[in-house]
């Protein structure tokens, strides 16, 4: 690139556009790899040390300067753009933060961590305080008055629902009374909780076969209960009081990060290796208004009120600041593809590198927001509180506020007076 930048120079008849073009050039190179294509005495050669033939040829050069002069200025405003984005996402993580300090293994706990976060999921679900928060977060939030309670409920209720399959199994071990619970544990221990064993009824019936007498009736009365747990729950969705869906979860394989290699990660071909489990789910939409006496119903809502502060996190993050931010962001990067096309240089670097350190804390906060719902599963089932474990999908509700690939470049606002004063200065070729 010097030689021919060296065998220009020597040349002398350069084109008022190809000197701008390259003293930008210079300044790529210089702030991007840390090498300069020009020396000083270049640089005066090709700007003040040059004298124009015509009023073309200074029309020409002020064209490409006063662009090159908007390049550096909308740079400028990009990088103020990224620093707004990054402090309002700080702030709205810090947030998270304190939630997630909450000790749900022990609701007791009279500790400051955890008088911090019941104060912010406190104030997070108030009906109408949801604006005072985004205030003291944001600055200048939004002024925008909603019901935040229902909405973050009904939010989260498209995320959760119980297995169609486990429901009717724990369904029908309730009904079974406690003799035949006890018996049934006597045949396995663990049948209150995992339905493997008892579901394979045809191969334990066929084992019990020429045993004694008990275990057969034992096993007969445990299918009559769990047909009749199936009538009343396949009669609930046949009357649309309940509503299935399927569900797809995909689990990556982390095995290279557990100590493996980088190519443990991927298949043959280079890809992540995935993992698809489908399930018929319950929907807790209709689990959470189901009439009736049915404690699956019980610890859904249980559950559901638990998990309602996600609902309400989302809510207050797609109101944050910085998810505009980002877009704008992404309206420099269109705007400085097509300024590049001018210059014939590549000046997206920085935009691009703006955006990649963003999206890096956007993963960090979605960490954060697994961690909570973890730790939210993890109390129920330890603490033992519900019987009904819920099928969470909260991990696709955390895409929704700030999810990168589904932002669309808001090239208006700020953007639009770039975008106008580059058309004006080289038309069609911008």
């Amino acid at each position: 690139m010097k030689k021919n930048i060296t065998s220009i120079l020597q040349r002398g008849n350069i084109t008022p556009k190809k000197r701008v073009l390259l003293l930008v050039a210079d300044e790529v190179s210089q702030e991007r790899d840390g090498k300069a294509l020009l020396t000083e005495a270049d640089k005066h050669a090709l700007s003040e040390g040059w004298t124009p033939k015509d009023n073309n040829e200074v029309s020409e050069y002020n064209l490409y300067t006063e662009g090159r002069k908007n390049i550096a200025f909308g740079e400028l405003d990009a990088q103020t753009t990224y620093l707004q984005a990054t402090n309002g996402f700080l702030r709205a993580s810090k947030y998270t933060s304190y939630i997630i300090q909450k000790d749900r293994h022990n609701l007791k706990n009279k500790s400051l961590k955890n008088d911090i976060a019941n104060s912010a999921i406190d104030n997070l679900l108030k009906k109408y305080d949801i604006d005072t928060i985004k205030e003291a977060i944001e600055g200048d939030a939004i002024k925008k008055e909603i019901t935040k309670t229902d909405e973050a409920l009904n939010l989260v209720l498209g995320y959760l629902g119980l297995e169609l399959d486990d429901t009717i199994y724990f369904y029908a071990f309730e009904l079974a009374g406690e003799e035949l619970q006890r018996d049934l544990l006597a045949l396995y221990p663990d049948a209150k909780t995992e339905r493997g064993y008892l579901e394979q009824e045809e191969t334990i019936f066929n084992l019990f076969t020429g045993k004694n007498k008990l275990s057969k009736e034992v096993f007969k009365k445990w299918l009559e209960v769990k047909a009749k747990a199936t009538e009343t729950i396949q009669g609930l969705i046949d009357k649309d009081e309940l509503k299935t869906e399927k569900r797809d979860r995909v689990f990556k394989n982390f095995k290279g990060v557990l100590g493996g290699t980088l190519l443990e990660e991927t298949d043959q071909t280079g890809q992540d290796e995935t993992i698809k489990d489908t399930k018929t789910i319950i929907t807790g939409e209709s689990l959470y208004n189901l009439k009736g006496d049915f404690n699956f119903v019980k610890d859904l809502r249980e559950q559901a009120e638990d998990f309602k502060i996600f609902g309400a996190l989302v809510l207050f993050l797609r109101e944050c600041s910085f998810v505009k931010n980002y877009a704008t962001l992404l309206g420099f990067l269109e705007l400085y593809k097509r300024i590049s096309k001018v210059y014939d240089i590549d000046l997206t670097y920085k935009i691009k590198d703006y955006i990649k350190k963003f999206r890096d804390d956007l993963e960090g906060l979605k960490i954060e927001f697994l961690m909570l719902g973890d730790d939210i599963a993890e109390a129920n089932y330890k603490g033992d509180r519900v019987y009904y474990l819920s099928e969470s999908y909260i991990e696709d509700l955390l895409a929704m506020p700030f999810d990168p690939d589904s932002v669309k470049p808001d090239t208006d606002n700020k953007l639009k007076v770039y975008f106008d004063a580059f058309k004006k200065l080289f038309g069609d070729d911008f």
